[in-house]
C-alpha cells in the first residue's frame, strides 16, 4: 500500500481530547555518549533537545524523528512497555537506537499508524511553519509540508549544478573558440 500525505493529515493546534496530547508531536530515539537511549514524544524537537542536553551528564543527540499519522502518544506509551527489560532510569534505555526504533515501528504498525521520518531540519521547518501558520492549512498535512521543503532545497541544487554546468560549457566553448581563432 502507497502513503501519500493524505495519510499524515494533522492539525497540530488540536488536542486530543481522549490523551491530552497534541496530535501534532513526533516520535523521537535520542542517544548519549553514555550509551543509552531515551525514547518520547515532542512537539518540538529543537527545543526538546535542549532540555536533554541541559539535564544529561554526557552529550545527546536524535537518532531518529518521526511524524505519526496519528496520536503519538499511545504508540509512546506501547514502546515504553515494550523496552522496560532494558528500562535504566525514567524513558533511558539500555537497548540500542536500532532496537528502540524497531519497537517503534512494530508499535506503529500495530496501531494501523503510518511513521514519516524526518530529519531535524525537516522536523525544525514543520515546527516554524506551523507556528507561524504560514503555508499549513488545518487539513494540510506534515508529509505534504516536508515535500514542499525537499522540493524547494532540491530546485536550488538543480539550479547551482545548471549555473556550474553553463559556466564549465561556457568555458569550454571559449577555449576552443581561442585555438580555432589561433589557427
Amino acid at each position: 500500500m502507497l502513503v501519500g500525505p493524505e495519510d499524515f493529515i494533522r492539525n497540530r493546534q488540536t488536542r486530543t481530547a481522549s490523551s491530552g496530547t497534541d496530535n501534532g508531536q513526533f516520535l523521537y530515539v535520542a542517544v548519549n555518549d553514555a550509551g543509552l537511549v531515551k525514547v518520547g514524544i515532542t512537539g518540538n524537537p529543537d527545543a526538546r533537545l535542549s532540555q536533554l542536553r541541559h539535564a544529561s551528564e554526557s552529550p545527546v543527540r536524535f537518532a531518529w524523528i518521526a511524524a505519526p499519522q496519528g496520536a503519538a502518544f499511545p504508540i509512546e506509551q506501547d514502546v515504553l512497555r515494550a523496552l522496560a527489560e532494558y528500562k535504566h532510569s525514567g524513558e533511558w534505555f539500555t537497548a540500542s537506537a536500532e532496537t528502540a526504533i524497531g519497537v517503534i515501528n512494530t508499535a506503529a504498525l500495530r496501531r494501523g499508524e503510518n511513521l514519516l521520518v524526518v530529519t531535524l531540519p525537516m522536523a525544525r521547518r514543520i515546527v516554524n511553519v506551523t507556528a507561524a501558520g504560514q503555508g499549513v492549512k488545518p487539513r494540510q498535512s506534515t508529509a505534504l509540508s516536508i515535500l514542499k521543503a525537499v522540493g524547494q532545497m532540491l530546485l536550488g541544487v538543480v539550479l547551482g549544478i545548471a549555473l556550474f554546468v553553463f559556466c564549465g560549457v561556457a568555458t569550454w566553448t571559449r577555449n576552443i573558440l581561442r585555438r580555432s581563432a589561433a589557427l
